[in-house]
């Protein structure tokens, strides 16, 4: 591949940064510093001054470099999930008289809700499980009355007026076209579906000027809704951009393009953050990230700094009765801020990472923050699971350790951190099944504080892509990582520093990672075709870096 970038300089010379490919060099580690079992030489970076290639994020720059504990075991935490989901025996799964399969948002509740059964389901597709079964209750949350996905099924009362919050609008609808995408692509009739409900979201946001300074919609009538002003919710234009530049990727259809930019565009001129309901603003950033790949001018550093925002958004940093709640976020924007930050919540805290990640194979120069904010949240998402708190600290630790508590007290009857729930089920199976996220998307290395973080998976709305990895070494010092590429010869492109760090590998390679400092590592194919599509550097017609500057390998 060298030769091949190398080429490129002499096709685009107007584009590139005169460097010496003489320089490449594939230094060999001391066996004093060794961390991995080593077959080969260890790829490193260059030596260079590592802050010139980070766009920091000032509330991930307040967390610690590296977390008080080791990150969580979402391996085990997802098997067992799972285990305790699927077994009819513990009334969270439930399957009506047509066979199909519904799961009860809390432990102990019979409701049947899109944004429980869309996070389970998606995520099981994620983790590669049979799911077969599960995908034909989809379909009965399409209501062909409204021409729109809802959060309860066609035949619930509750939903007799079409009347949903814009963040559940917005939230389910995205889960909805996770399933499609992870597991019914095709699926003709339920593609069909998902287009008329963006036809119908899309309209709706005509009807309302593109404003969702409300709290909801009635589809009956075909009017917004606010019941107080508290419940307005105009983050909700983030969760509609990247709703909309789904149905653009999926169809096809330049009109679903424009309404994305122009929501994107209204999103971003807010002066303070618009945050009511986290999954809102972390859609919102991906779609961001997206549309700057694909060449539009979007602010995607802004887009970010809504979902990281410790001021005036859901993040939270510092301790909670000595114990670190740095990257938890709290439930929605609150009567006022210090109801907001007085809890956290279990889904809120889960669901920003899987649509975060893909954001450093688009944006690698937001590489470093979003492994740092990624390590320091899989440390303290702990804290919803009883078995990480004294008995006295929960409100029900009878109950299955499995599923995570639904709220994360920062003080309550002089216990600081107390988890309980807001309601009587105490367990959150809505955001618990982000365990099963977490599990496709992050691996351990022989570093417990070093995370294999796949970029891709939870980017639904990707071409083909190569496997593409996230580093980040929060230690003062050098470490080695170990990827196993597979036992097809392999090229090791490196995106923050626009280089082929390593050619014609199989099997085990060891990474060497810079003290504090992080690195996206793609596995593409050894004497691939290389070209240069504009910033865009693909191989054999897949992209792998969209802000390629034209240089070659620093070495």
């Amino acid at each position: 591949m060298i030769e091949k970038i190398t080429a490129l300089k002499k096709e685009y010379p107007g584009t590139l940064v005169n460097m010496n490919s003489d320089a490449i060099r594939f230094p060999s580690m001391p066996a004093s510093e060794q961390i991995c079992a080593r077959e080969g030489p260890a790829e490193s970076m260059p030596e260079t001054d590592s802050r010139m290639r980070w766009t920091a994020l000032p509330d991930i720059e307040k967390m610690p470099d590296r977390p008080r504990e080791r990150p969580l075991d979402i391996h085990s935490r997802a098997a067992e999930a799972d285990r305790f989901l699927m077994d009819p025996a513990n009334g969270v799964l439930q399957v009506d008289q047509a066979a199909r399969h519904y799961f009860s948002a809390l432990l102990g509740s019979r409701s049947r809700e899109l944004i429980t059964y869309g996070c389970v389901v998606a995520g099981k597709l994620l983790r590669g499980d049979g799911a077969d079964e599960l995908l034909p209750a989809l379909e009965s949350f399409y209501h062909d009355r409204f021409g729109v996905f809802m959060n309860s099924p066609s035949d619930s009362e509750k939903v007799r007026v079409g009347a949903i919050e814009f963040w559940y609008l917005m939230n389910v609808n995205a889960l909805a076209y996770a399933v499609i995408r992870a597991g019914m692509n095709g699926n003709d009739y339920v593609s069909e579906l998902f287009r008329n409900s963006m036809d119908r979201i899309a309209v709706m946001a005509r009807d309302v000027g593109h404003d969702f300074n409300h709290q909801g919609y009635r589809f009956a009538e075909g009017a917004p809704y606010t019941n107080e002003d508290f419940y307005r919710q105009p983050d909700s234009l983030a969760g509609y951009s990247y709703l909309m530049l789904a149905a653009h990727e999926m169809f096809g259809d330049r009109r679903y393009l424009d309404e994305s930019l122009g929501a994107m565009e209204r999103y971003l001129e807010f002066d303070s953050n618009p945050w009511y309901e986290i999954p809102n603003g972390a859609m919102g950033s991906l779609a961001a990230a997206r549309l700057s790949a694909l060449g539009y001018s979007v602010d995607v550093e802004k887009a970010l700094s809504y979902v990281f925002d410790a001021n005036t958004g859901s993040m939270v940093l510092g301790e909670w009765g000595g114990r670190p709640v740095d990257g938890l976020m709290v439930g929605w924007r609150g009567r006022s801020r210090a109801e907001a930050i007085s809890s956290v919540y279990s889904m809120e805290s889960m669901v920003a990472l899987p649509y975060v990640l893909p954001i450093a194979r688009y944006e690698p120069r937001f590489a470093r923050a979003i492994g740092k904010y990624a390590l320091n949240v899989m440390a303290n998402i702990r804290l919803f699971y009883p078995d990480f708190l004294p008995e006295d600290h929960q409100s029900r630790p009878d109950l299955h350790p499995s599923i995570p508590y639904e709220r994360l007290m920062r003080e309550y009857e002089g216990k600081s951190p107390y988890a309980t729930g807001d309601s009587a089920g105490h367990r959150s199976v809505y955001g618990g099944g982000y365990a099963l996220w977490w599990d496709a998307v992050v691996e351990s290395t022989c570093d417990d504080f070093i995370l294999r973080l796949d970029t891709t998976k939870t980017d639904f709305m990707k071409e083909a892509a190569y496997p593409t990895y996230l580093y980040y070494n929060p230690w003062q010092d050098e470490r080695c990582v170990t990827l196993d590429v597979g036992s097809v010869r392999s090229d090791l492109y490196e995106l923050t520093s626009h280089s082929c760090i390593s050619q014609g590998v199989s099997g085990k390679v060891n990474l060497r990672l810079q003290p504090r400092d992080a690195i996206v590592v793609a596995v593409v194919p050894s004497e691939g075709k290389v070209k240069a599509r504009g910033r865009v550097l693909e191989i054999n017609g897949i992209a792998v870096d969209y802000r390629w500057d034209g240089g070659v390998e620093r070495w």
